[in-house]
């Protein structure tokens, strides 16, 4: 199942890609985002790949 595009003019919500590495990262790596999570601080591109391959998997969507 493929999520729609939401968008307005300020804002486009979909599904992430792994071309969204590097933004999922920059998220995740900010000590003030995770601090009421249950994860740890995001460290690399390679832990950003992986946070989204777990969504989409856990989403029922393949990631390649």
């Amino acid at each position: 199942m493929r999520y729609p595009i939401f968008e307005t003019e300020r804002l486009q919500l979909r599904e992430l890609t792994l071309d969204d590495t590097e933004e999922v990262l920059r998220h995740f790596s900010d000590p003030l985002v995770v601090e009421f999570m249950d994860i740890e601080v995001c460290k690399s591109r390679e832990e950003a790949a992986e946070i989204i391959s777990f969504h989409l998997h856990d989403a029922g969507t393949e990631c390649f």
